[in-house]
């Protein structure tokens, strides 16, 4: 099969399902960044685009349609809905897939333009790929025919993402995230709390941030004037083992962005046994029961982000270095806890499981094209 992806090439995801398919499946794999690319592919062909600005996507939709048209992929795959899914719904291709990644879908949720972007991309869908319930919710609000839509998460695996040796009630004051560095996950605040838990808790923790992005220079002068930069550790990209490997390390994985689909950062963290510490709200509440599989943190007194267009906490840190101490305070909670969130990883969000489900969708769907011509 040949599979072309319209989408940010620097995606943890989409990155993850073209290896996938191109390594374990011997599929032909084509991935259409309208991003620069970071980093390139061994066994996926790319294409660089280049967009630096929104406006960019759009100008780009006559080269998208070219590049599709010498493809001639079996199907193809916008991530992304209003944006790249939009401009794989303009290239007029079938059959097309569609794979949202915000909550809303459309964001910001209240703009009308946002939301004819992502109508125009859901009328055109043959197969939507919805990852999670109050997704598929959003999904239906814009217009989405319900049979076309099956809703799993992309799943975790378990080569890379599994629990310790050693009880979990036994690690050090570790607390890590796994999110990329850029303002909507609000990763100063995490290092604000790591301060507040040194002066009014009396408690030393480290704190590593896995991922990169375009907050890290500031974010390391953040530590540096908090004289934290001893407890704050900042790990860069790293591959899936390795990112599980420190994940079964830490105690408590924190996470503070505060809209999302569904997190699979959140889903590893959990399969490794990290204790999870997240916003109350949709996407959390499917997998984190507060005070028995995790916390979740009130949004409640949240002030809009000018900068990052999220909400944030207004206590800068205060309630978050809270739940961390009664986390870190109580080893048996934290053992519970990892013994179900576990088991609801395996059950729910195998990543073997959902990719054969996604496989044989995608069968489906060439069969059906097939059959018509």
């Amino acid at each position: 099969m040949r599979l072309g992806f319209v989408s940010d090439g620097n995606s943890p995801y989409v990155q993850a399902l073209a290896r996938h398919f191109a390594h374990q499946r011997g599929w032909e794999v084509h991935l259409i960044s309208l991003r620069p690319l970071q980093r390139g592919m061994e066994g996926v062909t790319t294409h660089d685009l280049g967009c630096r600005s929104k406006l960019g996507y759009l100008l780009r939709i006559p080269r998208v349609r070219r590049l599709v048209a010498r493809i001639r992929p079996d199907v193809l795959i916008g991530y992304r809905i209003q944006s790249y899914g939009f401009v794989a719904a303009c290239s007029g291709f079938h059959p097309l897939v569609l794979m949202p990644q915000c909550e809303t879908i459309a964001w910001p949720p209240e703009s009308r333009l946002m939301q004819r972007f992502c109508r125009y991309a859901i009328r055109r869908a043959d197969w939507i790929n919805s990852l999670g319930a109050h997704m598929t919710g959003s999904l239906l609000r814009l217009g989405a025919d319900p049979k076309r839509i099956d809703t799993y998460p992309a799943g975790v695996r378990s080569d890379c993402f599994f629990p310790p040796e050693r009880p979990v009630g036994e690690r050090e004051r570790t607390l890590i995230s796994t999110r990329a560095l850029a303002p909507e996950y609000h990763q100063d605040l995490v290092i604000r709390a790591v301060d507040v838990l040194r002066r009014r808790h009396a408690m030393e923790v480290r704190y590593w941030i896995v991922g990169d992005g375009a907050e890290r220079a500031r974010l390391e002068r953040l530590a540096r004037e908090l004289e934290l930069s001893s407890q704050v550790r900042f790990f860069g990209h790293q591959p899936p083992h390795q990112v599980g490997e420190l994940l079964r390390q830490a105690a408590v994985y924190v996470a503070l962005v505060s809209t999302d689909g569904v997190s699979a950062s959140l889903l590893e963290a959990m399969a490794c046994g990290a204790f999870p510490i997240v916003p109350d709200m949709p996407a959390n509440r499917l997998w984190v029961d507060d005070g028995v599989s995790g916390s979740l943190l009130s949004t409640d007194g949240w002030v809009p982000d000018s900068v990052a267009g999220f909400r944030q906490p207004a206590d800068r840190g205060e309630q978050l270095a809270d739940r961390i101490a009664a986390a870190l305070a109580d080893p048996e909670l934290r053992r519970r806890a990892a013994g179900v969130n576990l088991e609801l990883v395996r059950q729910q969000a195998d990543w073997a499981t959902n990719l054969g489900r996604m496989e044989a969708s995608l069968r489906k769907l060439t069969a059906r094209t097939e059959a018509r011509l």
